[in-house]
This record gives structure tokens, C-alpha cells and sequence, in this order.
């Protein structure tokens, strides 16, 4: 880190997240979720890619995961069968807050101690294009590095755009993009207008309903 990285970084006058992490807690790989940490080689990794193929007929499925590595960030991929056993690392977290992105790293702050703190977009994995100011998101550590950002998988946001809806013969209209301050699309119904708040399911990308 550089020198501003490290006066903002927490922990350094005091820890504000206790890692917690537990060695030899065991699931199958198709248990597996983006965010988890693995043991794999003596490394910690964390998981930023998980698809499961289902197979034909009798034909067993596979999950493939990508992880990245949380000492060197080394990304690597692997292929395993879905009943077979990984080794994971369970961390505790901490409920903070975005204040900013800028670029790739994002800038968070505990609320309650008002420490911040920056770590990699790249933590976030596939919730990376949610991310907005004020958001909550959980921090998990090992150590004093940083090992995975979570988001929770509903989250408002604010309509900025919302496209004319059209509207069949017998008065109902079909679902329409709009487009949310975080800068993301998604299909809404008719009755949604710009500046209205609305709720998304960001693991499947759709609408939920009104904030």
C-alpha cells in the first residue's frame, strides 16, 4: 500500500474487524458461493466465479469456480464434481459504508467509529456494478488485509431514467428498462417513474418492488 492507503487503512491504531477465520470447516463444492474463502494449496482464496453445469441423463454435473488468491491476488480456475469436499475458511464481518469509488478501489467508513478505509473494486466480485455511495456492505478480514465485500441482495435505488411506457388495447403495458443511479438497467413496470425508489434483487438483476 502506499503512503495514503496506509494513513487511511484501519486497524493500524486499533483493529476495527475481528477475522475470526476457522481452518477445516468442510462443504461440498456445489454448496460453494461467490465471496466464500478457500483453503486450496496452503493459500487463502477467495471464490469470485461459481457455475454449475448440470449433467445429462445419469451423468454427474460439475461446478467450475475462479478464485483469486488474497495474499499474491493470483487469479487461477478450477473444474471439481459437485459432491466433492473443499476446505473453507469462515471469517467474521462488519457492517460499513461506501462513501466513494474512485477508479478501481472503493472508499468505506465505519459509522460508528468513522475510521475509513479503502480496498479493491475487485472484492466485490459480480455486486461490483451495484456499488453506490451510502450503501451498506459488510467487510470480512484475515489478519489485517481485506478478504471479501458483501452486499445484500436486495438494495433500493433511485430511478434516473425511466423510458415511455406502451401500452396495449386492453390498457396494460408490458415491463420497460430504467435505468438506476448506480447506472444499471433493469426491467420495470409502467407505473415506475424517474425519481422514484425502487428495490432490485441484484443476484438475479430484477425488480422487487417500490422502496
Amino acid at each position: 500500500m502506499g503512503q495514503r492507503a496506509q494513513a487511511l487503512w484501519w486497524g493500524r491504531r486499533a483493529p476495527l474487524v475481528v477475522s475470526g477465520g476457522v481452518r477445516g470447516a468442510k462443504k461440498s463444492a456445489s454448496q460453494l458461493r461467490v465471496g466464500d474463502i478457500l483453503t486450496r494449496d496452503g493459500q487463502l482464496a477467495r471464490v469470485i466465479k461459481f457455475v454449475w453445469a448440470h449433467g445429462k441423463s445419469r451423468a454427474q454435473g460439475h461446478v467450475s469456480i475462479d478464485t483469486l488468491e488474497l495474499s499474491t491476488r493470483k487469479r487461477s480456475s478450477a473444474r471439481m464434481k459437485t459432491d466433492e469436499t473443499v476446505e473453507y475458511v469462515e471469517l467474521t464481518g462488519k457492517t460499513v459504508q461506501v462513501l466513494y469509488i474512485d477508479g478501481a478501489t472503493v472508499h468505506l467508513m465505519d459509522e460508528a467509529t468513522h475510521e475509513t478505509a479503502e480496498v479493491p473494486l475487485e472484492l466485490f466480485g459480480d455486486a461490483e456494478k451495484w456499488i453506490r455511495p451510502e450503501m451498506e456492505v459488510t467487510l470480512r478480514m484475515h489478519g489485517d488485509e481485506p478478504a471479501t465485500v458483501t452486499v445484500p441482495i436486495k438494495q433500493s435505488y433511485t430511478v434516473v431514467e425511466a423510458r415511455d411506457a406502451v401500452f396495449k388495447f386492453d390498457g396494460s403495458a408490458p415491463m420497460r428498462p430504467v435505468t438506476l443511479d448506480c447506472g444499471v438497467d433493469v426491467m420495470a413496470p409502467a407505473h415506475v417513474k424517474t425519481g422514484d425508489k425502487i428495490v432490485v434483487n441484484i443476484e438475479e438483476g430484477t425488480y422487487h418492488g417500490k422502496a
